[in-house]
């Protein structure tokens, strides 16, 4: 391990205040990200959401972009279990 993710380590096991303060400005970016996408989507026609979400499943990917689409997509159907109103 390098001395930069050294300490960093250190001062992640050292801070429980900056990783809640981490967790929490997560949390608020998953909120206004769904709130953003939620509009969006509902606002789309059917052909054009379903040509969306096929792009997004066909684009290259990359550990970081699935990471980040893998908790909107779970916080999405959490929070929506039915699905686009229709």
């Amino acid at each position: 391990m390098n001395s930069c993710a050294a300490s960093v380590m250190t001062c992640w096991r050292s801070a429980p205040s900056a990783r809640a303060m981490a967790y929490r400005a997560a949390a608020v970016w998953i909120e206004q990200s769904l709130a953003c996408l939620a509009e969006a989507v509902e606002r789309m026609p059917e052909e054009r959401f379903l040509a969306e979400h096929q792009a997004a499943h066909d684009a290259p990917r990359s550990p970081s972009g699935d990471m980040v689409a893998t908790v909107l997509e779970r916080e999405w159907w959490r929070r929506w279990p039915e699905g686009r109103d229709e």
